[in-house]
């Protein structure tokens, strides 16, 4: 009997998106396995997908700030006495909210749920493998690898979904500071020319810091976030009597810059929206344009 059917393909390929670049000729080759006459190729396709799994984690992990930074997801250090060993729940935290505090992100998606949810789908993998999952016939062996495949598309979709809610959150926070530049003059750069105009900001890096009012309603919070990135913008030197003389000139430059930010968010039918923003500081590093 043939294992690999249209079916399994197209789960196999949906997962194949996910998995790194340099696991694909591996993760092809444990799928062959299924084809085979071996009647162990259940559990050894079970193993593969696990191993390939679990690396393909820890590739979106940076291991080096989990071991020696304590304060990035301390209520899922492992109960060991390791400094070395980052639990397989501080691995999942990592990918969903990077850096960010996680009691923050929890607001808005639930992380903890979600984080749950996934280690437990990972576990379920786990069972493929042990050697009481052995089975001959075919058509349960057919049944047990989709099993297998739906629970690593049902990971795979899980975390793909969560982290498009906190991008989402990252749009809005964009849109809230974007607001603000328009609105207001940067000194910094107002001091370059005669005027500059349509600013735009490219955010690099966003940190979601601490709640500012923890005992505010659920349904709003104000928090702190640190932000950096560049600030580009068409600056004019002259009049427009003057650049249209060739007397003057616009050009288009770009400065790094970074921001303090205490954002009010709201709920709006089931929306994240930025009902206030509050710039604590905004600095624009125009120091290579002085030649400092």
């Amino acid at each position: 009997m043939k294992i690999i059917d249209s079916e399994i393909e197209e789960k196999l390929e949906y997962i194949k998106e996910f998995i790194k670049d340099d696991l694909i000729s591996l993760f092809e080759s444990n799928a062959k396995v299924l084809n085979t006459g071996t009647y162990l190729k259940l559990n050894y396709f079970a193993l593969g997908i696990r191993e390939i799994m679990n690396n393909t984690i820890n590739s979106k992990v940076n291991k080096e700030k989990l071991k020696n930074n304590t304060s990035i997801y301390p209520n899922y250090k492992p109960n060991k006495e390791d400094e070395n060993r980052i639990s397989t729940h501080q691995k999942l935290a990592y990918i969903l909210a990077g850096e960010n505090n996680l009691q923050i992100i929890d607001w808005f998606i639930s992380v903890d749920d979600k984080i749950e949810k996934l280690y437990t789908m990972l576990r379920e993998l786990d069972k493929f493998v042990h050697l009481s999952m052995f089975v001959k016939d075919e058509v349960l062996i057919k049944e047990k690898v989709i099993d297998i495949l739906n629970i690593t598309s049902d990971f795979i979709n899980t975390l793909k979904v969560s982290k498009n809610e906190i991008t989402n959150l990252y749009d809005v926070t964009y849109e809230g500071i974007l607001d603000y530049i328009l609105n207001v003059v940067i000194q910094e750069l107002d001091e370059l020319a005669s005027q500059y105009y349509d600013p735009d900001i490219d955010i690099e890096h966003i940190k979601l810091i601490e709640f500012v009012n923890e005992e505010s309603d659920d349904e709003e919070k104000c928090i702190r976030i640190e932000c950096s990135g560049n600030i580009s913008a068409m600056f004019q030197y002259g009049s427009d009597a003057d650049v249209n003389r060739d007397f003057g000139g616009r050009y288009s430059y770009s400065f790094p810059f970074d921001t303090d930010v205490v954002v009010k968010y709201g709920i709006d039918g089931g929306e994240i929206v930025v009902m206030a923003i509050e710039v604590e500081s905004f600095l624009v590093d125009t120091d290579d344009w002085y030649g400092e």
